[in-house]
């Protein structure tokens, strides 16, 4: 895939977000993506999701105050934040669609990847096909602000 650049639509959360999707199938997959995230405007989100029966997410939020990382977990209801300092940040998450659940990590270099948060479920698992939804997304949850854009780079699936 080549460069993508989404805009930050008024959504009230990922579900209603602008999205670029792909279904990835297993039984496991690692799911890669580099974001440049510059151009977000303070209240925008934008990054990385997947979703069976729950979802979960890792993305950059900007803020007044800057850029931070952040992580959500359906299940759990948990957010994750970590204070970045660049608005360039590489994303994964890897895959185990037999157990249903998706682990997060990232990297600001590229190469180094970091873990987020616990391992997220995307539900029983009890489904015929086994697959996920993955989605680059970018949102702004207040509609009265103008949004920004972010560039989504080098989206490599792979089956290990």
């Amino acid at each position: 895939m080549g460069r993508i650049r989404l805009h930050a639509s008024p959504a009230p959360d990922v579900w209603h977000a602008n999205t670029s999707t792909e279904y990835i199938a297993g039984p496991r997959a690692s799911v890669s993506v580099s974001l440049r995230a510059a151009g977000l405007k303070p209240g925008d989100v934008a990054g990385l999701a997947l979703s069976r029966d729950l979802h979960a997410w890792l993305a950059l939020e900007r803020s007044r105050d800057g850029f931070a990382l952040a992580q959500f977990d359906e299940q759990s209801g948990e957010a994750k934040r970590i204070p970045l300092r660049q608005p360039r940040v590489w994303l994964r998450a890897e895959c185990d669609l037999v157990d249903s659940a998706v682990r997060f990590s990232y990297s600001t270099d590229g190469t180094r990847f970091s873990g987020v948060g616990e391992r997220c479920s995307m539900g029983d698992g009890r489904v015929a096909f086994q697959g996920l939804r993955c989605s680059l997304f970018s949102y702004r949850a207040r509609p009265e602000d103008e949004g920004g854009h972010a560039d989504f780079d080098a989206f490599v699936v792979t089956w290990p």
